[in-house]
């Protein structure tokens, strides 16, 4: 009986764990600083606080859903070994493939830029540390936890989700009864995306682009996935731990913001400022907040850094051979990290309002849209051809169940 429960437990624990790891990514800069909020959902008025992210939530349930199968059936060592199954029309993958390659470096960079400015920027204004110093800290820490693998990028996971959705409770406890009528107030007056520059449809296409960054975990899951999504029920477990902590923790900020419109949207770290100026939050919370929200940003930077390792680490070896792979997995970290270091010099704002707004304008229709009719038609075609076996893993015609496994 009580290997039965144990059994229970981990196959519950196991997909939990890698919807923590989505939902942790995704809990990155812009959300630990309140920006991205702020800018994705505050700036298109009163749906933005509700309607907006519920459609998001839903749009981002089905990709994550698909996302999820695929890398159970196809178990992928890293993200672009599972779009090589999607696409494998050679025009099809060159230019989809590689776009995809494109873009998430650029999000990888774009990001964590982001999360080293914002984590100086905190560190200076709580703290006092010089900006320099703040940033090459941070950039240190993401180096260091990086090179430990999958099993630190799960654990931090799930220890970071229940940090971050414990101080989201707690800003949310403080500050929606304070803020409430105000956000009524927003609410009810009806404020328009139109009167902060956007018409309609590009309103709600940038609202449901959204949903990219939702599923913006899957390079991080691609590897650590492995051997966890081993069932239907599997994959339905992360799906919805990833979805219902990302729609309904920003939930919390959305209706927070709404109470402090229009002001804070010029403001760096919106969710300091309300901290701050809107509730008077007291010293102690406001150095919880900051601990918390830096450590949302080592969490983000870890798995996407660590993500690149993995893609890149193969085909450095193939030009560096005499070099050990832990070698080219820091050669690959501080490549990266050391451009970002120079990208967290634009500024959190800027990073998150242009680089992530430009990447979900041209990112989503290419890496997401897509996916909707392309995962279905995948799984659809080799279960017709027999490469999907009884369990539901696809079996490739060159390679043994123990050597896919």
């Amino acid at each position: 009986m009580e290997n039965s429960k144990s059994s229970k437990w981990a196959s519950l624990l196991g997909p939990m764990s890698l919807g923590a790891v989505m939902f942790s990514t995704y809990v990155g800069p812009g959300y630990a600083s309140g920006t991205q909020t702020v800018s994705y959902f505050l700036t298109k008025g009163w749906v933005g606080v509700f309607w907006g992210l519920l459609a998001v939530g839903t749009l981002a349930f089905i990709l994550n859903l698909l996302i999820f199968e695929i890398f159970r059936i196809y178990q992928p060592r890293h993200f672009r070994e599972a779009y090589d199954q999607i696409y494998r029309n050679k025009i099809l993958n060159f230019v989809i493939c590689n776009l995809k390659d494109i873009i998430t470096i650029l999000t990888v960079i774009i990001s964590v830029s982001a999360q080293v400015s914002g984590a100086a920027t905190i560190f200076n204004n709580l703290f006092g540390l010089p900006i320099g110093i703040g940033r090459l800290v941070f950039a240190l820490i993401i180096l260091v936890l990086c090179l430990y693998g999958s099993k630190i990028i799960n654990a931090a996971g799930s220890l970071m989700t229940i940090a971050i959705l414990a101080v989201t409770v707690y800003i949310g406890i403080v500050a929606v009864p304070v803020l409430w009528p105000d956000t009524m107030e927003f609410i009810n007056s009806r404020v328009s995306m139109e009167e902060f520059g956007f018409t309609q449809l590009g309103g709600w296409y940038v609202m449901i682009g959204f949903a990219n960054m939702f599923s913006s975990g899957q390079t991080a899951c691609a590897t650590t996935s492995r051997g966890i999504l081993v069932n239907k029920k599997s994959v339905i477990i992360a799906t919805l731990t990833n979805i219902l902590f990302c729609t309904l923790s920003t939930m919390v900020y959305t209706v927070i913001f709404a109470g402090v419109m229009p002001e804070v949207v010029t403001e760096s770290i919106p969710t300091l400022y309300v901290l701050q100026k809107a509730i008077g939050a007291s010293r102690t919370a406001q150095i919880t907040y900051a601990v918390l929200a830096i450590a949302a940003m080592i969490s983000t930077g870890v798995s996407l850094i660590f993500s690149m390792c993995a893609r890149y680490e193969g085909l450095l070896g193939k030009v560096w051979k005499k070099s050990s792979v832990r070698i080219r997995k820091v050669t690959i970290a501080v490549m990266f990290l050391l451009i970002c270091l120079y990208g967290s010099g634009f500024g959190i704002l800027a990073l998150v309002r242009y680089g992530f707004g430009t990447l979900t304008k041209y990112g989503f229709p290419i890496t997401s849209v897509p996916l909707l009719i392309a995962i279905p038609y995948r799984i659809w075609r080799d279960k017709k051809d027999g490469k999907i076996n009884a369990d539901g893993f696809y079996v490739d015609a060159d390679l043994s169940a123990i050597e896919r496994a």
